[in-house]
């Protein structure tokens, strides 16, 4: 299950992208990345999904 609040900036930028057969075929690969320049009610939480999501955060950042 997914459950998100997306409570970011107009000024962040997501990327998504559909993995062709030749990517698939390799051990890992990325599908969405993106810049989120999030707000105070930003969340997001996943379970019961066999792949992984990674986030790295950088407070202060402007």
């Amino acid at each position: 299950m997914l459950t998100y609040n997306m409570d970011v900036e107009e000024r962040s930028v997501w990327l998504r992208a559909t993995p062709n057969n030749a990517v698939l075929a390799q051990p890992f690969y990325a599908t969405e990345a993106g810049l989120f320049y999030g707000r105070s009610h930003f969340a997001t939480a996943r379970t019961d999904k066999e792949s992984y999501i990674l986030f790295y955060t950088w407070p202060g950042l402007a």
